[in-house]
């Protein structure tokens, strides 16, 4: 019954993340073969982003009042080279490269997330609405959702666990006018496939894959 329900909310959560990215029109797919086991499918999933981050720069757009202001730009570079996310300490990461912790089935999933910025008003949490921007990538790169520019309006508690996991950490921004926002929290957050999809696939994304979201928090209310 736990693992019904579980398929259940997956399915809802995809269509409530991508019902309005632009390119979001392919139905779901429902994959075949059994459920994959929680521990060895997330000890599979942290050694790929891991290997991304250790392959992969990144660059941060600083555009204010534009719309590509705290947009990501990854870049592949040599393996552990000094500006890879990770740095160049194959044991220990660079500082800005922040993690929290969650419990899946058991099993306890790593997240890897950045901070661009940290924003100036209120947080998302289960009691509130709020309005941010996403772009979506798989660890190939591939780019399977973005939201509109001026963003899409959630309820936290709808969306998939590592965005109610990550997005509390990040604040809002200043309003300037209609859908106009300055000083907005910002990030990236690496997510192992249990925090996103799992065994759902859907659009550019097969199931059980890690995936990457450079987000934005422009209001909450």
């Amino acid at each position: 019954m736990k693992l019904l329900k579980k398929i259940i909310y997956s399915i809802l959560i995809l269509f409530l993340l991508f019902s309005c990215d632009s390119d979001s029109k392919d139905e779901i797919e429902y994959p075949q073969e059994s459920i994959r086991d929680y521990t060895m499918q997330y000890n599979v999933d942290i050694l790929k982003i891991e290997a991304y981050l250790k392959t992969h720069s990144l660059t941060v757009i600083n555009h204010s009042g534009y719309t590509d202001d705290q947009d990501a730009v990854f870049t592949t570079v040599p393996n552990l080279d000094v500006s890879s996310m990770w740095g160049s300490d194959a044991n220990s990461p660079k500082s800005s490269l922040l993690t929290k912790f969650k419990t899946i089935e058991g099993v306890v999933h790593k997240i890897y997330y950045i901070k661009f910025r940290d924003g100036i008003g209120a947080s998302p949490n289960a009691n509130n609405q709020f309005t941010s921007y996403h772009k979506g990538y798989l660890l190939d790169d591939t780019i399977f959702g973005e939201s509109s520019e001026t963003g899409v309006t959630y309820e936290l508690n709808q969306l998939i666990l590592g965005w109610r996991e990550i997005l509390p950490e990040f604040k809002m921004g200043t309003i300037t006018g209609v859908n106009q926002y300055e000083d907005f929290g910002a990030g990236v957050m690496f997510l192992p496939s249990a925090l996103a999809y799992y065994q759902i696939s859907m659009n550019q994304i097969p199931a059980y894959s890690p995936v990457i979201f450079n987000f934005k928090v422009f209001n909450v209310f």
